[in-house]
């Protein structure tokens, strides 16, 4: 997949063309067979295909009889007609699924089936199984072979952009794969065959192969699909979204990792950074973009505002059981030291009859129970307390005050 670096700049570019030149998939086909359960053209021409041995099953989203099922002897032959042999530009567009990749018989479909020859266009698969398009030519045939490899058992999108003779795309999944081109002859050369989905000529020389496997939402325009529109078409079982949560505050000295909700597995933060996470500790609006499995650029932004906060509120314990075993004898207030400072403290105690049982200046005095030297019953007891902290914003003055369980 191309790569691209985080600039906003950049973005605009990407998504201009976009918003000025897109336009609807439906137009300028030529064929559009949804392959429901049948073999219609549901592009309002009427180019109906004949289906020979041709079963349905169920689509990439589940739906029973929506994908035409080829086992080697199917196949869908179109119309032999002129107005489906065009000359760039044009654009194919269809979603198959391989059952399994034998060494012989990758085909997936031609314009212009002719036996041991080499007309219209061609798409089957490499030795490597990477999607190749061939064209007949003058001149001999035309090649273009994608980077990436076909996987059995999965459905997958293809597209094919031929804007002229010498300039062509090949996607998978969204993805521009061209990898390597043969020579380029003046124009697309044309037999007296039809179109065939299911087989198709390959191999060197073309011998017949035909597709093991299914094919769904076969397109054929008579224009330059646009690489939104290829997308649009790939349309995977849902758009991903980075999700950076909403704008936050951190407290001053606090650090806030930020880590988008998505699964991908590149992503390029506004510093230029790419880890799959960003740490942050001061105010500013903080980006990430990622490019999906299907090439689309996506990004979420989110604002952090670090000030200051009160962090100095202390523990209370409710009950302590002063019975010397060492754990949880006495009582006090607990402060994080590293969060705060005391620079003032006073604290009282008051038994149920308003009786001061306690009282200190000390934050890390504790009370043990007793009081003149001695016992004090099991039952709740109040307290009252008064601090005062350093902070950003000079001494803060607090209370806090509430009941206590003595438990014997």
């Amino acid at each position: 997949m191309n790569k691209y670096p985080f600039s906003y700049t950049l973005l605009f570019l990407l998504f201009s063309p976009f918003i000025l030149s897109a336009q609807d998939p439906d137009d300028g086909l030529l064929i559009h067979y949804p392959l429901d359960g049948d073999v219609t053209d549901a592009s309002g021409n009427g180019y109906d295909g004949t289906g020979l041995n041709v079963n349905f099953a169920a689509d990439r989203f589940g739906a029973l009889d929506r994908a035409a099922v080829f086992d080697g002897n199917a196949r869908i032959e179109l119309p032999g007609l002129a107005a489906l042999k065009p000359q760039p530009p044009l654009s194919l567009s269809s979603w198959v699924y391989f059952e399994n990749l034998p060494a012989a018989g990758k085909a997936i479909l031609s314009t212009d089936f002719v036996p041991n020859a080499y007309f219209g266009l061609t798409l089957s698969l490499d030795t490597q199984n990477r999607l190749v398009l061939t064209m007949g030519s003058a001149q001999g045939a035309m090649t273009f072979t994608a980077r990436e490899s076909i996987i059995v058992g999965q459905w997958q999108h293809l597209a094919v952009v031929i804007r002229s003779v010498d300039d062509i795309s090949l996607y998978l999944n969204g993805c521009e794969e061209i990898f390597s081109t043969g020579n380029p002859g003046e124009a697309i050369l044309y037999g007296d065959g039809a179109g065939n989905l299911g087989r198709a000529n390959a191999g060197s020389p073309p011998q017949v192969n035909t597709l093991d496997g299914l094919l769904d939402d076969f397109r054929y325009y008579d224009r330059a699909l646009t690489m939104e529109e290829v997308n649009l078409l790939y349309d995977q079982f849902y758009t991903p979204e980075i999700d950076l949560g909403p704008d936050t505050m951190i407290c001053i000295g606090e650090t806030l990792e930020l880590e988008p909700a998505t699964p991908l597995m590149d992503y390029t933060w506004s510093d230029g950074s790419m880890g799959i996470t960003l740490e942050v500790s001061e105010t500013g609006a903080y980006s990430v973009m990622a490019e999906t499995e299907d090439c689309q650029i996506i990004q979420d932004s989110i604002e952090v505002m670090v000030g200051f906060c009160d962090r100095c509120e202390p523990q209370v314990p409710n009950a302590f059981t002063p019975n010397s075993d060492g754990r949880n004898d006495s009582f006090r207030l607990l402060f994080d030291i590293n969060k705060c400072r005391i620079t003032d403290f006073h604290i009282k105690i008051f038994n149920r009859w308003g009786e001061m049982v306690f009282e200190s200046t000390n934050p890390d005095e504790r009370w043990d129970g007793r009081y003149n030297s001695n016992s004090m019953p099991s039952d709740v007891y109040v307290f009252f307390a008064r601090y005062a902290y350093e902070s950003e914003e000079g001494s803060i003055m607090r209370e806090s005050s509430g009941e206590l369980s003595l438990i014997r």
